[in-house]
């Protein structure tokens, strides 16, 4: 399944519906459908937030590879910025010595089962793997 959907923050309840859709087809546990809704929700605001020089609309594609739900979103027309490389959050300090950011990919790279990156031709896309069947959330 694949769909596109405008860079707005406002188009978030159509991905969570598109993705229920999807769910519907397939047998999957709770926790891969509370993750892989929290993922996409993620990045999805990750592209609308620090990719601003595109308004083009994101494609997400889901679907589903061996025993692994399979999710793609590409933002066309970006610069690239590879989410797989971004810095280490420090979970153990302190609050007020953080610096503010990166809590929400750290969490999306705890959850998933892999997190891939690919530019190519001023296209960014992520793609997640999350297990089709696993512990109840």
């Amino acid at each position: 399944m694949r769909r596109k959907f405008p860079k707005e923050t406002k188009v978030l309840s159509e991905v969570h519906q598109f993705v229920e859709e999807f769910l519907g087809t397939i047998e999957a546990g709770d926790k891969a459908g509370y993750t892989l809704n929290l993922a996409l929700e993620e990045i999805l605001t990750n592209m609308i937030k620090y990719h601003p020089e595109s308004r083009e609309e994101v494609e997400i594609g889901l679907g589903t590879e061996d025993e692994y739900i399979v999710a793609n979103l590409t933002d066309f027309g970006v610069d690239s910025f590879d989410i797989t490389t971004s810095k280490e959050v420090d979970i153990d300090a302190p609050a007020e010595s953080r610096v503010p950011g990166g809590l929400g990919l750290h969490l999306i790279k705890q959850m998933t089962d892999d997190l891939g990156y690919r530019f190519e031709n001023g296209n960014s896309t992520v793609t997640i793997k999350i297990a089709i069947r696993g512990e109840d959330v």
